[in-house]
């Protein structure tokens, strides 16, 4: 009987009775606790609480879920029934994985995954290796995620599991979607098309189809240009919207038997979801099916106002998240109607009927508050914030916003640890909270025409926490502790410059030294569109030789109307110029950015007397070199020294102590075997000659330079600079930002933890200079990489090229800079008199020679 009770519970559960599962599951649980304890009660028990758990993830109590999948862990031990034990291990690595415990998930499954190697291909262990893929692709490890998934795959496909294939397909479709967030590549949104399509065609359920189709309506609403090129529509078309349930929909209408459109699909991809959401369980995978059905539907509204007209309506819209909202209460899922009551409340907004959006999600805040569901919170009182700002609302506005980064800064280590197929996109849902506060606090009060200090200083901090989040969600995790820090208590000559780019405009704060001790801040408004300063950048960048915007909608359009390429003798290479110099050469595009950026402040700077400009840069602007802005007669490494921090908060503001100068010189002057694609650098042993010259240092050359070696000296020596003259990479991906030894390739997390070896913890390095790295090219955030690397190698300073340079002008002003560094310069003042020096050398000048190093973090 309490087997029958048991299968009856599983039957309920998939249909959504809950209520009734949990009545017969229960039941069954009390009778067998009434049998005669031995193997048999013991190995039904189990059983028992295998669906129980079940029953308590659907209920959305994933705690509770976790808790009896133990028990029955327990249970199947006692037994000795291997794949129980298994199957339970996965159930509470799913429930980790939905409490958002991603590392707990991946410890669990990596650890079955090492047990199942070398047994037989299983459903099991095909299902462990889907689970970890999908938790591999939270942590960020993307390529990890593709080959496991890739593993389960062919397990499911050998065993022919058609319940099991459909599953893999939509997580590597997922996978694959999460790629293309890092990468610009039409290749991997058709792939990750293609897998939805196939898990639509092979779907066990109808609760799997509607979620892959789901999947695919999101992905051709967030990337249309991508649509657009996609082959063969129709046949996408017939599979994307396949359902045996209803004939009628396995065949397009008449009106796609020509050419198929991006919007057909998607409207077809609606009306063919639309029936499917109503017909779900009402369990938390219904609600959020019905919930993300919703948000897509309103993106699409935002996007493409009239599109939606006729096929659904926001009514309808509006009564999916109601559904969820009363779902969620029967099932007494917090959570859930936390969730759909934000999404109503945003619906409300787009409709601006305002009260009753500030009343959604304020009981959406609180709801998510109550239960520490702050990963929610944030975004409802962030929304909250933009409601009250277009209302007029300034303080209420500010103090909703102030919430939302309150609640930012409290689950640091959770955002940054996922993506967004755990609900958190950092592009989408965290960095324009950063930006519209910041935007409102910049807006002059209408009463007094002007900006407090005190929201001065709040902009600015919220520039600082935008640049740390930037940096935890590159790492994907939030160890870089931060301590706030006054410029005076700094360097009194000094003066810190945030630029903060906005859709309609460039706002710059100056933070000026003061005899009281409290900074002087400033703020100017240039009315200038993101866009012409991307193109600006864009330009300067190109003549200099970085090509940031290979994945901009734009870049086409940039290069063919303003740019072309020639051959440059000096620069033996091929470079870039502009075809119209009147409107787009790259002085002109230096001068733009320095009428930005830094005439506003001119008279500012001169009053102040300061001697060096720290640059705290926003978006594309922290790829290109301050020290090429010009004003039309000088640039601006002529007047300044310069550096870049991603915030004071970030910095150890000593100085350096002036003992005896020593370093570890370690580079590649030949081709190694293990880096094939990589040229010699000839003049990198000259390079390492200087420095020997212009202070004591341990040298690693070619085949000594392996990681192995390196480890030992870094471990060991107490030389306060590390000078790294060998190839490298910056990208806004931590994996693929790296530099080269002689037999490995070491990316950003590995370089730290040989750089933060146990001796370090107490003398850290002063200094890292990369000399031959260069950013990834057609990658806007790779200075992510250079950023990262700078703040997480337990370095007080890093000194990088932002573009691969000629050696010999590498060798050059490393020899200048280590000289002047040597008699007493700051770092800054170093690299600003090295520079200086290559500018007055007539076969130097090109700012392609001197331009490419930059100072990040302290620069005394």
């Amino acid at each position: 009987m309490a087997t029958a009770l048991r299968n009856l519970a599983l039957i309920h559960l998939k249909t959504g009775n809950l209520t009734e599962a949990d009545t017969a599951i229960t039941e069954s649980l009390q009778q067998v606790q009434t049998l005669e304890e031995n193997e048999e009660q013991t190995q039904l028990l189990a059983q028992i609480w295998d669906v129980q758990g079940q029953l308590q993830l659907a209920a959305g109590n994933a705690e509770g879920a976790l808790e009896v999948w133990k028990q029955a862990a327990d249970a199947y031990e006692r037994v000795g029934d291997i794949e129980g034990i298994t199957n339970s291990q996965i159930n509470q690595a799913i429930a980790w994985q939905t409490l958002g415990l991603y590392a707990q998930a991946k410890d669990r499954l990596e650890a079955l995954q090492e047990r199942l190697e070398g047994q037989p291909d299983t459903a099991l262990k095909a299902k462990a290796l889907k689970h970890l893929g999908d938790v591999l692709r939270a942590l960020g490890d993307l390529e990890g995620s593709q080959a496991v998934l890739a593993q389960s795959l062919t397990i499911a496909e050998t065993l022919e599991d058609k319940s099991a294939i459909a599953p893999i397909l939509l997580s590597s479709g997922n996978t694959t979607r999460a790629r293309l967030q890092h990468k610009f590549d039409p290749t991997l949104f058709q792939t990750a098309l293609n897998r939805y399509r196939q898990a639509v065609l092979s779907a066990p359920n109808p609760e799997l189809r509607v979620q892959t189709q789901l999947n695919a309506l999101s992905l051709l609403t967030d990337k249309p240009d991508l649509a657009e090129g996609l082959p063969d529509k129709q046949q996408l078309l017939l599979a994307l919207t396949y359902n045996p349930q209803a004939e009628a929909s396995n065949h397009p209408p008449g009106d796609f038997l020509g050419e198929v459109k991006t919007e057909d699909l998607v409207l077809a991809l609606i009306r063919q979801i639309k029936p499917q959401i109503e017909q779900l369980p009402a369990n938390r995978a219904g609600i959020y099916a019905r919930i993300n059905f919703a948000q897509t539907l309103l993106k699409i509204e935002e996007l493409q106002p009239n599109l939606l007209d006729g096929v659904i309506s926001q009514r309808q819209i509006a009564q999916f998240l109601a559904t969820g909202i009363q779902e969620a209460k029967q099932l007494g899922d917090r959570r859930s109607e936390a969730y759909a009551l934000g999404g109503l409340g945003k619906l409300y907004a787009q409709q601006q009927r305002w009260a009753e959006a500030r009343k959604a999600l304020e009981q959406g805040s609180a709801i998510a508050q109550s239960i520490n569901a702050t990963d929610i919170a944030y975004q409802w009182q962030g929304e909250l914030g933009k409601i009250l700002k277009q209302q007029g609302d300034r303080e209420a506005a500010k103090a909703a916003y102030s919430q939302s980064l309150s609640a930012l800064k409290s689950i640091r280590s959770d955002l940054a640890a996922v993506t967004s197929d755990a609900q958190f996109a950092f592009r989408e849902s965290v960095e324009p909270i950063y930006r519209e506060f910041v935007d409102l606090l910049l807006t002059p009060s209408p009463t007094t025409g002007e900006e407090t200090q005190e929201d001065l200083q709040r902009a600015r901090l919220a520039l600082e926490a935008l640049q740390l989040a930037e940096l935890d969600n590159f790492f994907r995790e939030a160890c870089t502790e931060t301590i706030p820090v006054q410029i005076d208590q700094v360097d009194a000559q000094t003066a810190v410059l945030y630029a903060a780019i906005l859709e309609d405009r460039l706002e710059v704060i100056l933070a000026l030294p003061s005899d009281d001790g409290k900074p002087r801040l400033k703020s100017y408004t240039t009315s200038v569109k993101k866009k012409e300063v991307e193109r600006a950048v864009f330009i300067l960048g190109r003549f200099l030789g970085v090509d940031l915007f290979a994945s901009h909608s734009s870049r086409s359009e940039i290069i063919e109307q303003t740019l072309e390429t020639y051959e440059n003798p000096s620069r033996g290479i091929v470079a870039v110029r502009a075809k119209d110099p009147d409107s787009a050469n790259w002085e002109s595009a230096a001068e733009r950015l320095y009428n930005w950026l830094i005439r506003p402040a001119e008279s500012d700077l001169n009053a102040s007397g300061v001697q060096t400009l720290v640059f705290v840069l926003d978006g594309a602007l922290r790829n290109i070199p301050m020290a090429a802005l010009n004003d039309g007669e000088q640039y601006l490494i002529e007047k300044y020294s310069l550096a870049l921090t991603p915030g004071l908060q970030l910095l150890d503001p000593k100085p350096l102590a002036r003992s005896e100068l020593r370093a570890i010189a370690a580079g590649l002057s030949k081709q190694s075997e293990s880096h094939p694609n990589f040229p010699p650098i000839p003049n990198v042993d000259a390079e390492l000659q200087q420095i020997q010259t212009a202070i004591s240092s341990e040298e690693l050359l070619n085949e000594t330079f392996t990681k192995a070696n390196f480890s030992k000296l870094a471990a060991s020596s107490t030389a306060p600079i590390v000078h790294l003259a060998t190839h490298g990479q910056f990208s806004s991906d931590a994996e693929k930002t790296f530099v080269l030894t002689w037999d490995e390739t070491l990316n950003a997390k590995e370089l730290k933890e040989l750089l933060q070896a146990d001796s370090r913890q107490k003398r850290p390095i002063e200094l890292l200079v990369l000399s031959a790295c260069e950013t990834a090219t057609g990658d806007e955030r790779a200075a992510l990489g250079l950023a990262g690397v700078a703040v997480r190698a337990g370095a007080r300073s890093t000194m990088a090229s932002l573009w691969k340079v000629s050696d010999r002008a590498t060798s050059e002003l490393m020899a200048h800079f280590y000289q002047e560094f040597n008699q007493g310069a700051t770092k800054a003042q170093a690299l600003q008199r090295a520079q200086l020096k290559l500018l007055q050398d007539e076969n130097f000048e090109d700012p392609y020679f001197w331009a490419a190093f930059v100072l990040v973090g302290n620069w005394l």
